[in-house]
């Protein structure tokens, strides 16, 4: 850390330090004492708040200081700020969604659940999540992708107990755009909600089957599922072709 950078981050410490002293004469040592420290915290505290403010609005400039965790922390929380906006949740619900991600590494979790206070999303929210977005998939440390998904799934989870194809469509289809891998997707969506079933399980293929392989599972299983056949299943036929109608619009 460079001399300024170091006096800089001291100056909260230092000021609360000198308001501590001033009030030891007023209401004693003890008390002074910890005035002084809850001071010097609420100036750190409001000093971050400007910092993570500023960076979020203009994630090409410089990232909070060396002090504080990666850049990518901090998009990481300005994400999952706009997220809970976005989905109509409490805001601390992302920072508990971060605390909660067993994914992020131990050393970003108070910060970055500490940060999602302080990410207020400005202006249009969909021009915001766009930026957010574009400069996580290129500052943020590869780590921090799983984290993402666990945050967004849990943010969706806090919503409501049960996800719907389109709800998961839309989760996953962000999730790639911030450059997370689609085994990490589907491991996050398996914790947050075991009892869901995605278009690939419908179709009983891989994930990612090309389009040929998409349609031949839909014959197949429209075959064997259709209600005027001998094993005919109304319900398991539906799911089979709204799957196969979703897959195919996304292969194109």
């Amino acid at each position: 850390m460079r001399p300024t950078e170091a006096a800089r981050a001291g100056a909260p410490a230092l000021l609360g330090a000198l308001a501590g002293g001033a009030l030891a004469g007023i209401y004693g040592v003890p008390a002074g004492a910890l005035l002084g420290v809850m001071g010097g915290e609420i100036l750190r505290t409001q000093r971050l708040r400007r910092e993570v403010s500023r960076y979020l609005q203009n994630p090409a400039s410089a990232p909070p200081p060396s002090s504080e965790p990666a850049p990518g922390a901090a998009l990481l929380a300005g994400l999952a700020a706009a997220e809970a906006r976005r989905l109509g949740v409490p805001p601390e619900a992302a920072g508990e969604a971060l605390r909660k991600s067993e994914s992020i590494d131990s050393r970003l979790i108070a910060w970055t659940a500490r940060a999602v206070s302080l990410a207020q999303p400005i202006g249009d929210l969909d021009r915001t999540i766009a930026l957010l977005s574009a400069a996580f998939d290129v500052r943020a440390e590869r780590s921090l992708r799983p984290a993402a998904a666990d945050v967004f799934f849990a943010l969706r989870r806090m919503k409501a107990e049960g996800l719907e194809a389109r709800e998961d469509l839309d989760t996953s289809s962000r999730l790639a755009a911030l450059g997370v891998p689609e085994e990490e997707v589907r491991r996050a969506r398996s914790r947050l909600f075991p009892e869901y079933r995605d278009d690939w399980d419908t179709l009983e293929i891989p994930p990612g089957s090309s389009r040929e392989q998409v349609r031949r599972a839909w014959k197949r299983l429209s075959r064997l599922y259709h209600p005027d056949g001998p094993a005919g299943n109304e319900e398991k036929f539906r799911e089979a072709r709204e799957a196969y109608e979703r897959l195919s619009r996304i292969k194109g």
